[in-house]
């Protein structure tokens, strides 16, 4: 069905040949090595000690929403962190990986835009790659529905409709509604105020030793720019998404809220 994300049943399907009693575990075995390699992969190129990646990628969220109940998330959170890696390594390889993002769940799509970090020349290859990853998808959908979009504008209409729909009834609430919106509060108010909270103690801890002339330099970084990017296109996605099924909310904070930070 074109309402599947075609890379996570590309993979179930490859499981299947190899055992067809034992695919779903298989397929479940090879998403959480991919996860451990990908993070493994980032951390090194960041120069973090991987355990702290691996502390974000396993929480609580990750482990309950995207592992148990949905293991997409966990295909689609590594394409999209190693897309990440190889932009900031200023690979036009992030073409591939932007790709297969796009096939694992079609909202990454909004990640596209971090080739414009790459050097000049490259940003025309990856984009060139990302086309050639996608072009298979694009023909299914051309041969099935007469036309390559369809499975995108599918997608988009079903969240959009979401959006909007949840949108109402949190400007409802706001005038008396009993309507409480505790999805939103759950997982994405509490670990701001708890972020907020951190960045405060440490600005008060620090305050004389702050040089804002350094700050500016982090983030003409690569590195730093990249990975600010990240954050504000996962938060950008976050919010599109919300509405889509307050049941996968918590799903969705886990993939986008775990690669912006």
């Amino acid at each position: 069905a074109s309402d599947r994300y075609p890379l996570g049943t590309f993979l179930l399907a490859l499981s299947g040949i190899v055992s067809s009693k034992f695919a779903v575990q298989i397929y479940i075995a090879l998403l959480l090595l991919l996860l451990a390699v990908s993070a493994i992969y980032v951390a090194k190129l960041l120069k973090i000690n991987p355990l702290v990646l691996a502390s974000l990628l396993f929480g609580i969220y990750t482990v309950k929403y995207a592992i148990l109940f949905n293991s997409t998330e966990i295909l689609s959170m590594s394409m999209v962190l190693l897309a990440i890696a190889y932009v900031i390594k200023d690979d036009d390889k992030a073409g591939i990986f932007l790709g297969l993002a796009g096939l694992a769940k079609y909202t990454n799509l909004i990640f596209l835009p971090l080739v414009l970090f790459l050097n000049r020349g490259k940003k025309g290859r990856a984009l060139t790659i990302f086309m050639i990853t996608t072009i298979p998808w694009l023909l299914f959908n051309y041969y099935f529905f007469a036309n390559p979009l369809h499975s995108y504008i599918a997608d988009l209409a079903e969240t959009a409709t979401g959006s909007i729909n949840l949108t109402a009834e949190y400007v409802q609430s706001i005038f008396g509604n009993v309507y409480y919106p505790y999805e939103l509060v759950e997982v994405l108010l509490y670990p701001l105020i708890t972020l907020a909270a951190a960045m405060i103690a440490i600005v008060i801890m620090n305050y004389k030793k702050i040089d804002f002339a350094s700050v500016k330099r982090i983030f003409a970084d690569r590195k730093y720019a990249v990975m600010l990017a990240s954050l504000v296109l996962s938060i950008v996605c976050f919010a599109f998404v919300l509405g889509r099924d307050q049941g996968t909310v918590r799903m969705e904070y886990a993939i986008y809220a775990v690669v912006g930070l």
